[in-house]
């Protein structure tokens, strides 16, 4: 722009100038009057007096002519420099919307990578889900397995000791209370994996919500 300033900053330069000019061309000066009554009669110097008033006026036509020639020069530059100037804006128009499409290009692919990754990341979410799903319902079945094998364990031995002789009530009695405590600890531990279960499936749910948000944010945006 600022060259488009100063070729705008000549042509009224040059316009001004040709103005003076033509002003000036307007202001032509007359022919000197020849006064024949102060000759005194003589030829010769009525000759020379001719010849002189001749010469100016080809001067002045030789000037005026120059000078008509200079303004139509003006003219013809004055134009060609509005032409150039005009040109000047709409390059810098065309070069301002090439930045513009740059600028919209670039944020495009960038909503398009944070959309990609997006994707992967719910992609995540999901297999992490499954397989913490997959985690604890293993774990459920090991303990409810380790259990059911101890307590198969517990009622031979039982029986066994229902078969001896000589054996005391308080036997019968310390055996059944083992066995329950031992029941009371499998099931506080199930009972604990079903805590950790549902707090994971809270964090899961909670993260999959704020994806939902962040998805919605962008596709406002």
């Amino acid at each position: 722009w600022t060259n488009g300033n100063s070729s705008m900053s000549s042509s009224s330069r040059l316009r001004k100038r040709a103005a003076g000019a033509s002003s000036r061309g307007n202001k032509t000066p007359t022919l000197r009057a020849i006064n024949t009554t102060s000759t005194r009669g003589n030829g010769i110097d009525m000759a020379g007096t001719v010849e002189r008033a001749e010469t100016e006026t080809a001067g002045e036509d030789r000037i005026l002519a120059l000078r008509k020639d200079f303004e139509r020069r003006m003219r013809s530059y004055v134009s060609r420099e509005d032409a150039y100037v005009q040109r000047v804006e709409e390059l810098n128009m065309e070069v301002d919307s090439t930045n513009q499409n740059d600028k919209l290009k670039s944020s495009v692919e960038s909503f398009k990578l944070l959309r990609t990754d997006h994707d992967e990341i719910q992609k995540n979410l999901e297999k992490v889900d499954f397989r913490t799903t997959q985690i604890l319902q293993e774990q459920e079945r090991d303990l409810l397995r380790a259990f059911r094998s101890r307590l198969f364990d517990l009622q031979v031995e039982l029986e066994r000791e229902k078969d001896r002789k000589g054996d005391s009530a308080s036997v019968w009695i310390k055996r059944s209370r083992e066995l329950e405590a031992e029941q009371d600890w499998v099931h506080q531990m199930v009972v604990r994996l079903e805590v950790v279960n549902d707090e994971l499936a809270t964090d899961n749910t909670a993260l999959k919500q704020k994806l939902k948000l962040g998805e919605e944010d962008r596709n406002y945006l």
